[in-house]
Parts: C-alpha cells; structure tokens; sequence
C-alpha cells in the first residue's frame, strides 16, 4: 500500500460535536493514520446539521469522503478509508461521443 494520500483523493469531513468521545477517537484514528480531514462542529454550524440529517444520520460523529459516509467511530471504515485514499484512481473521463 502506498504511503501517501493520492493528491486527487476526496476530501474527508468529520462532522462533531464537542465532547464527544467517539468524535474524538475518530479524529485521532483519522490523525494516526494520516489522512488528513477538515472538522465541523454540528451543532454550531448550521450546514453542517442539515449535511447530517441528509444524509440520514441522527448521532455522530458522522464521516464523509466522497460516496463513502458512516455514522460511529468504526475503526474497520477508518481502515477501509485509509486504503481507499492511498489507492484511489480517479474515473475514465467522458468521452464526447459517451453524452449524446
């Protein structure tokens, strides 16, 4: 596995609330394994709520990169985060002929 983030990797939000203690081990799971994420405190950031309960979640913290979110600290999708990151290729373009 390669040891670095893919620079066109998506993004990671951890969205938070202060004191949460599964809030704070997923951010220091997120920190040791070097995938750099950007954290949003839910209950002061309106956007950041309504991002939540879109997506269908009522507790947190709730972990966002590209299509993958979960709900929980869960170490396994930390995991599977890391690797996707570091292995991530990005899709085929659309060829002009494909938009018709």
């Amino acid at each position: 596995m390669p040891d670095q983030i893919h620079p066109d990797a998506p993004n990671v939000v951890l969205y938070s609330k202060p004191g949460c203690g599964q809030c704070i081990a997923t951010a220091q799971a997120l920190l040791a394994r070097g995938i750099p994420f950007m954290k949003l405190d839910a209950t002061t950031d309106d956007n950041a709520a309504d991002r939540v309960h879109g997506l269908g979640y009522q507790c947190l913290p709730v972990i966002v990169a590209g299509d993958m979110h979960w709900s929980g600290f869960q170490l396994n999708k930390i995991d599977q985060l890391a690797y996707a990151l570091r292995n991530w290729t990005p899709s085929a373009p659309i060829e002009e002929a494909d938009r018709a």
